[in-house]
């Protein structure tokens, strides 16, 4: 079987059958999916290993997460996206990543050979395609797999090895701003207790009513705090 590198359209003789593979020509990495043949590219990790930690709690700082976040685990992992000729978004081609487009890196790109890359680096397979059948290309940014514990449950983040960017669900947390927001209510509910014993005198009709209040504010303030929590 021969196929055409995209790169420089020179003809290839496949031997076996690979999806990854190089251009004896161009030295391109080439990937064959089905009857398509696209070139690879990646780009080189621009931040230190030892350096993804302290961009990840700054990312939760500016966003008000003051509290203690340990990190268990750290992986480099190369993941796949399509570069659809005419878009500025690439779309992802796995479905593990937790966002379906990103922004094209404007670093200078480089060659990508699957096969050369180091055995502790996890490479994720293809198995999204995108919406448009257009012209494209396939690119690997590099990331970091991040798990992180907090409050007894782990938390996974993907932080871009080239722009530091941050990817995945949020950690459900309220500031010390947000929690002095709720001040207010918390004083109406103590005066409406305050008012309620002052008025009835029955100590059993007393209980019952402030017993009904307080579970009405309890939902209530749920509700808002879930609200806020989740609108972030």
């Amino acid at each position: 079987m021969k196929i055409v590198c995209p790169q420089c359209g020179a003809e290839i003789q496949l031997d076996k059958p690979d999806p990854y593979l190089s251009c004896s020509y161009c030295k391109n990495s080439l990937f064959i999916d089905l009857d398509n043949v696209f070139a690879i590219y990646s780009f080189k990790s621009s931040i230190e290993p030892h350096r993804i930690g302290s961009y990840l709690k700054k990312d939760f700082e500016k966003k008000g997460f003051n509290e203690e976040l340990e990190i268990i685990d750290s992986i480099p992992v190369y993941f796949p996206f399509w570069k659809v000729e005419g878009e500025q978004q690439v779309v992802s081609g796995s479905s593990r990543f937790p966002q379906k487009t990103t922004g094209l890196l404007s670093a200078n790109r480089v060659f990508f050979d699957a096969k050369a890359v180091d055995y502790r680096i996890e490479v994720v397979e293809i198995d999204t395609q995108p919406d448009k059948p257009r012209k494209r290309s396939l690119y690997y940014y590099p990331f970091f797999k991040i798990t992180v514990k907090f409050r007894e449950k782990n938390h996974d983040f993907f932080v871009n090895a080239v722009s530091g960017e941050i990817f995945g669900d949020p950690i459900p947390f309220i500031s010390g701003n947000e929690v002095s927001q709720f001040f207010p209510l918390f004083l109406t509910i103590f005066l409406v207790f305050l008012v309620v014993n002052y008025v009835f005198d029955r100590f059993i009709l007393s209980i019952a009513i402030n017993l009904a209040l307080f579970y009405l504010f309890f939902q209530i303030s749920l509700h808002l705090i879930e609200k806020r929590i989740y609108k972030k």
